[in-house]
């Protein structure tokens, strides 16, 4: 809860109109639509919205008091001037800085998830083995910037023990704003890949910027390394306590024996505890030793913690399967990057399967200047992994199915369509029964239409060999 003199100590603002009226926001809001009575709301101005324009709409939901930027006033109803306002210089900063204020009035132990892949996995992990024994707030899905950190943090109130954010960037300094706003004290990095890199010079600048979480981490606090990536494992001076987890017995967290079992792994710690996942990726072994190394952190017996995640299923659009009519297909479709593409191919090369490999393959953004060299070295590994049909979606991979024809990979068994649509519609005349069918690319490309499209009221649970049942409307 907050008062009108909480809200101007957290923002720095200026009262300009129904100053003297006492109020209570019991939330923040910045959509009005969802807004519930007696809640601040904070006009964001975005790309594609501007919540200026909807101040009517706060005040008629029953807005208690809200939060503007200059020359906005424009849209206040004369009848509500008497409406606590507030007027700073930037609405998305003054949301960061309110929930930096709400931050500080607890007492309680918050993890920050960064990494270049497997944050919003890890970050779940994290929080499905402490539900037994903290009541945990964490981050609603992907929800890791400027504007979903503090509207998460925003909900903390006494009954929480903890926290578990999950903190995203596209750019630098952005880790280093939302660490501020967080206060964590406990952090992990995933891993340090080319995700971003079109606003980066190179791997060594998104590796800096990740870190910058290591050095505004609250006093005595600890950092959770991946000791098996290259760039995390030279990282050693830091002021704070490093633990790192990775395959072989020199890590703190470690796995000792690794497997293979009926397409999902299983593992075994330094102190003899095996570990059985639902999950087909190799990466999710390094994903299962950060969150296990983050909830040692909270007391957590090894033991217990292997119980707990024999349960966990990956979050949807996660290398989620799923059976429909006979075909399985490996939803992957949430985003795409280099390095997550690669672990996405070499599980698909390596699963068992009755049919056919197929690849359907979407754009992945954001890599610049190095983007055809990417899509080039995808094409390399499709066309030497086995693949059987590789259907490309987006002008950007069509350099995968160039690079895997030059290869060696049959004309005939590569194809390219401009959308998800037409490669939906084209995928029903290629894939049979028994087939297996990855669908991977950046979120903007839209793949998901793909599985949407085959979906129908025939579509049954997947069963991988030696796997619980995994509903197709399994929601984590």
């Amino acid at each position: 809860m907050f008062t009108i003199e909480d809200i101007l100590k957290g923002t720095g603002g200026e009262i300009i109109s129904g100053r003297g009226r006492s109020i209570v926001a019991t939330g923040v809001s910045i959509d009005s639509r969802t807004m519930s009575k007696g809640e601040l709301f904070i006009a964001i101005k975005g790309e594609n919205f501007d919540g200026h324009n909807f101040l009517s709409e706060a005040f008629k939901k029953g807005a208690c008091a809200v939060i503007v930027m200059d020359r906005s006033l424009w849209n206040v109803p004369e009848g509500l001037k008497d409406v606590p306002i507030v007027m700073v210089s930037d609405t998305v900063k003054a949301l960061g800085d309110l929930a930096r204020f709400h931050r500080k009035r607890f007492d309680i132990p918050v993890v920050a998830v960064t990494g270049s892949n497997g944050k919003t996995t890890v970050k779940d992990m994290i929080s499905f083995l402490l539900q037994d024994n903290f009541e945990v707030l964490k981050t609603e899905g992907t929800k890791n910037n400027q504007i979903g950190v503090p509207l998460t943090l925003l909900k903390l109130d006494g009954s929480y023990d903890a926290a578990v954010l999950e903190i995203g960037m596209n750019h630098k300094g952005e880790i280093a704003r939302l660490t501020e706003i967080a206060g964590p004290s406990i952090g992990l990095i995933t891993n340090i890949g080319p995700s971003h890199i079109e606003f980066f010079k190179d791997l060594d600048g998104i590796l800096e910027a990740k870190l910058e979480l290591a050095r505004l981490l609250k006093k005595d606090g600890t950092l959770i390394l991946n000791g098996d990536d290259k760039y995390l494992a030279r990282v050693n001076s830091l002021p704070c306590k490093i633990v790192r987890f990775g395959e072989g017995d020199r890590f703190d967290v470690a796995a000792i024996k690794v497997e293979r079992i009926d397409d999902n792994w299983s593992f075994v710690t330094k102190d003899g505890v095996r570990f059985k996942t639902q999950m087909l990726g190799r990466e999710s072994v390094a994903n299962a030793l950060g969150a296990i190394a983050c909830a040692s952190l909270f007391g957590i017996p090894t033991i217990k913690m292997a119980v707990t995640f024999s349960e966990f299923i990956l979050p949807k659009m996660r290398m989620s399967p799923k059976s429909v009519n006979g075909i399985r297909f490996i939803d992957d479709t949430y985003n795409a990057n280099p390095l997550s593409f690669k672990c996405a191919v070499d599980t698909l090369a390596n699963i068992k399967i009755k049919g056919k490999r197929i690849i359907v393959c979407g754009d992945m953004l954001e890599l610049g200047k190095e983007s055809r060299r990417y899509h080039a070295e995808l094409g390399r590994q499709i066309a030497t992994s086995g693949i059987n049909i590789l259907i490309t979606v987006g002008k950007l991979s069509e350099d995968v199915g160039v690079t895997a024809k030059e290869l060696g990979m049959e004309a005939s068994s590569v194809w390219h369509f401009a959308s998800s649509d037409d490669a939906a519609r084209a995928l029903k005349g290629l894939a049979h029964d028994g087939d297996t069918i990855l669908v991977k690319g950046s979120r903007r490309v839209g793949l998901e239409r793909i599985i949407d499209y085959w979906d129908s009221t025939k579509s049954a649970p997947c069963r991988w060999p030696g796997s619980s049942s995994v509903s197709n409307n399994t929601t984590i």
